[in-house]
């Protein structure tokens, strides 16, 4: 029987290991794939969409379509590695909100992105209620070479961290108005390598 527990992976690098580790745990958790191309997901529920918004065009499309209504979540990009254990961990959690990272180091470097996060159903009724997951609709697959504003993005069209930027003062506010969520938080794991681009950490 599958706990009260979704996963939701944004597919775009489809690395197969890190497939083959979703379907070890395809029993226990609800999982989906909202692939911005196609790929190969190894017979994992999957659903293409255009490429609209980047990953937070898909975690948006995720909320809206398929999330269960009460359900945790863990959202995360498929340019990973994971090892045994990293999913039951995940689904453990006991914050309303919170951001992945490999370590405290990691955190410091990166801050808040959307690699790898977990929210809680009641933080999700709280963000659906707030608009929701809100994503750059004019950005149709732009990335800037370097950094942010390294680059000038195609008219129309915000710089490439515009989703987690909108995200991340969603969920401050988010936690000011509803004192009694957690949100905001880290949480560790030796279990898991984020990747960046598709290069993974080492």
């Amino acid at each position: 029987m599958k706990n009260k527990f979704q996963i939701c992976v944004c597919g775009w690098y489809y690395y197969p290991e890190f497939y083959k580790a979703l379907l070890r745990v395809k029993d226990k958790f609800s999982i989906i794939v909202i692939g911005n191309k196609e790929g190969e997901v190894f017979n994992l529920p999957f659903v293409l969409r255009n490429n609209i918004g980047l990953d937070w065009g898909a975690y948006s499309f995720f909320l809206d379509n398929k999330w269960d209504g009460k359900s945790n979540v863990l959202f995360m990009q498929d340019d990973s590695t994971v090892s045994d254990g990293f999913f039951e961990e995940m689904s453990k959690i006991s914050f309303d909100q919170a951001f992945i990272f490999r370590n405290q180091k990691e955190f410091e470097e990166n801050y808040s992105h959307g690699r790898a996060f977990f929210a809680s159903g009641k933080f999700l009724k709280n963000l659906n209620e707030d608009g929701g997951i809100l994503f750059d609709e004019g950005n149709n697959g732009f990335i800037a070479k370097g950094t942010s504003w390294s680059e000038k993005p195609p008219k129309g069209c915000q710089d490439h961290n515009a989703g987690i930027r909108d995200f991340t003062s969603k969920v401050k506010r988010i936690g000011e108005n509803n004192p009694e969520l957690s949100v905001n938080k880290q949480v560790y794991s030796e279990k898991v390598r984020l990747g960046r681009r598709g290069v993974i950490s080492r």
